[in-house]
């Protein structure tokens, strides 16, 4: 299971430190991969990322386009307690994917509760951009 405190502690991974974790010899590895679909509006998440940690920060926003047929629209690259979480938007779901030893899918249930929990805290934030 993710630590209790998990969704406090996520910070953005910005694309040096990034890429130079995927180039070094320990680079991580996700084991887990989950898929949201109605857990969390993708416009909810997207706006609590946007209002948290900024801009899209991942490596997949080199590579998209500024137009709709991106496979894959934003992602976040963020971190706590040693795992980077990879947050992406797809055209029909949120994948999310997540680097460490495999975790059970009660941990993505607790996940989704904990950002639902925090979206208080960051309200003025998602209000302003949700409102561009």
């Amino acid at each position: 299971m993710l630590e209790s405190d998990f969704v406090d502690k996520l910070s953005a991974v910005y694309l040096p430190e990034l890429i130079e974790k995927f180039r070094s010899d320990n680079r991580p590895h996700f084991d887990t991969h989950w898929k949201l679909r109605n857990e969390i509006k993708p416009s909810d998440l997207y706006c609590y990322l946007y209002g948290r940690f900024g801009p899209p920060n991942g490596v997949q926003n080199l590579l998209r386009g500024d137009h709709s047929e991106n496979l894959i629209h934003w992602e976040w690259a963020l971190e706590a307690y040693g795992r980077v979480v990879l947050v992406q938007g797809h055209n029909f779901r949120t994948e999310l994917w997540v680097s460490g030893e495999e975790l059970p899918s009660a941990a993505l249930d607790q996940l989704v509760a904990d950002i639902k929990a925090t979206f208080h805290q960051y309200g003025q934030a998602m209000g302003k951009f949700a409102s561009l």
